[in-house]
């Protein structure tokens, strides 16, 4: 299950992607454009509920967690990670760090901006306190598999092990 949530100031876009990796097919692809923030909250069920249908996941089956149930609870932080994100694709890193630090202000446990802080870090040459923001995402954050993809290879990326980090990196490609 993967999927992006893109925004301006007065609407967002949701995609949600179900991919069979063993046939190399996607199973459901979903997008939901022009919602309000209020529309999107509102549709984290509806969303669920067809992920579940694509997954073949009877209903009574229940999902022990799914990143919608994050964005539902911790709206603002995720609206600053985005921000974050799109001040890191255009090297405006000060910028970039001041977002992930707001969404870690109010997710403390937004673990995958916890990764993304480190890395922003380690950009721009602060590898050591870019070490003590990834220490303090725990082994068993809860994360799903790409976001810990993400988060073992730059555990290599830091242990200066190059190769391990771009065999994980072509996992997640």
């Amino acid at each position: 299950v993967s999927g992006e949530l893109l925004g301006d100031a007065e609407t967002l876009l949701a995609t949600v992607r179900v991919t069979n990796l063993r046939a190399g097919i996607d199973v459901m692809s979903q997008t939901y454009p022009d919602l309000s923030q209020s529309e999107l909250v509102n549709s984290s069920t509806r969303i669920a509920v067809n992920i579940k249908q694509a997954m073949k996941i009877p209903r009574e089956t229940e999902l022990q967690s799914l990143s919608a149930d994050f964005v539902t609870n911790n709206l603002s932080a995720y609206e600053a990670y985005i921000d974050g994100l799109q001040h890191y694709n255009r090297f405006e890193y000060e910028e970039a760090e001041k977002d992930m630090n707001t969404a870690l202000a109010l997710a403390p446990e937004f673990y995958i901006a916890r990764y993304r802080l480190a890395d922003i870090l380690n950009t721009t040459s602060r590898r050591t306190r870019a070490q003590e923001v990834f220490s303090k995402i725990p082994s068993d954050a809860g994360m799903n598999r790409r976001e810990q993809l993400y988060i073992d290879a730059f555990r290599h990326v830091l242990a200066g092990a190059s190769d391990e980090a771009i065999t994980i990196y072509n996992q997640i490609l």
